[in-house]
């Protein structure tokens, strides 16, 4: 495999990226863990196109929709100073020049604010926010666990509480067809803590029921199959900011039993600070890729050995070193043929966003 890489940017303590469609177009938006601005990138030419006048402390973007706003999570500086978190809305004043003038906004203050998730209801649009925590005196304090809300983005006042008691929060996903998958499944709302992972169906009144999927302490998860045998893996990276990535074969137990999934390893790899989980299907085959933002600090891409053999015992990985030391934080991943795909690394071991053309 080849591997081209690229650095789009030079910023110190790279962390979020996300990327986004406007007017037909490809852009990516990059953003730091530290103080600094945020830089909006042409997916086409890679050049920076526009600098937003932003605080920095972003942990999380997302587009819900093309040519909607981003939603992000700033003001979450380094040793977990979130006291000052808030939401944050990016739109350009024309998605016809998207790399014109942008208007930013502060919509909501969060304290420990991390992960987002948008969400369509009945027609209205809706933001899901999960906190690190509720209050914290220094880094290791964790005694005060945080929550999940839904926010109503026409107004944002008084959101509604999903899930409480949630310790170190980490992943928050919209799963397609929920853990079962089936053709009358309907899609669930993820969340991953100290306590577990939850799961609810998406709800048009305020009740929703999170169910727990499992008691493990997962910091971040994918949902998809691996090895090609028409079941999805729970792929997970474990505890948080875990040394281990895991994956899992799921089967359903009796309806009273809780947890009401069991959970069969099936493998695993050892992670150094476990960073920035991607799974799903790229140049042709399923790939697992991850990053490790301590110790060796390689962002590696796992591909599966033994392929479409339902009901094995377990999955071999095969590794493939992307890049060595980077330290990465998040990856942004464009599949682009059945020999190609871009990856964009935010890599704090060298203070870059990095893009990586994968070829063969």
């Amino acid at each position: 495999m080849n591997i081209d890489a690229q650095i789009l940017a030079r910023m110190n303590m790279p962390y979020a990226v996300a990327t986004l469609r406007f007017n037909l177009q490809t852009f990516v938006l990059l953003s730091p863990e530290d103080h600094g601005p945020a830089l909006f990138v042409d997916a086409e030419t890679w050049q920076v196109v526009r600098t937003l006048d932003t605080p920095g402390g972003t942990m999380d973007m997302v587009q819900h929709f093309p040519d909607g706003p981003i939603y992000a999570v700033m003001n979450c500086f380094l040793g977990y100073k979130f006291q000052d978190a808030a939401i944050y809305t990016l739109q350009p004043h024309d998605i016809r020049r998207p790399s014109d003038l942008w208007h930013i906004a502060r919509v909501v203050d969060l304290p420990f604010a991390h992960r987002l998730q948008p969400l369509s209801i009945q027609g209205r649009e809706y933001l899901i926010a999960a906190t690190l925590a509720e209050q914290k005196t220094s880094p290791q304090d964790w005694s005060t666990p945080g929550s999940v809300r839904l926010y109503d983005t026409s107004h944002w006042q008084e959101p509604t509480l999903l899930l409480s008691n949630l310790h170190r929060n980490h992943g928050l996903a919209r799963i397609s067809g929920g853990f079962e998958h089936s053709a009358n499944s309907q899609d669930e709302i993820w969340v991953s803590a100290m306590e577990g992972l939850f799961a609810s169906t998406i709800e048009a009144s305020h009740s929703w029921n999170f169910t727990r999927l499992t008691e493990r302490d997962i910091s971040e998860y994918a949902y998809f199959d691996i090895d090609g045998d028409g079941a999805r893996e729970l792929i997970t990276i474990e505890p948080f900011h875990g040394p281990a990535l895991r994956v899992y074969r799921v089967e359903k137990t009796t309806e009273q039993e809780t947890p009401r999934y069991s959970l069969t390893q099936v493998a695993e790899h050892a992670l150094e600070y476990g960073h920035g989980l991607w799974a799903g299907k790229l140049m042709g085959t399923e790939r697992i890729i991850v990053g490790n933002r301590a110790g060796h600090g390689n962002l590696l891409m796992f591909t599966p050995a033994n392929r479409s053999q339902s009901g094995n015992n377990s999955i071999e990985l095969h590794p493939t070193i992307l890049a060595k030391g980077v330290k990465t934080a998040h990856v942004a991943v464009l599949p682009r043929t059945s020999n190609s795909a871009t990856l964009i690394a935010a890599n704090q071991g060298d203070s870059s966003f990095t893009k990586y053309e994968l070829s063969f």
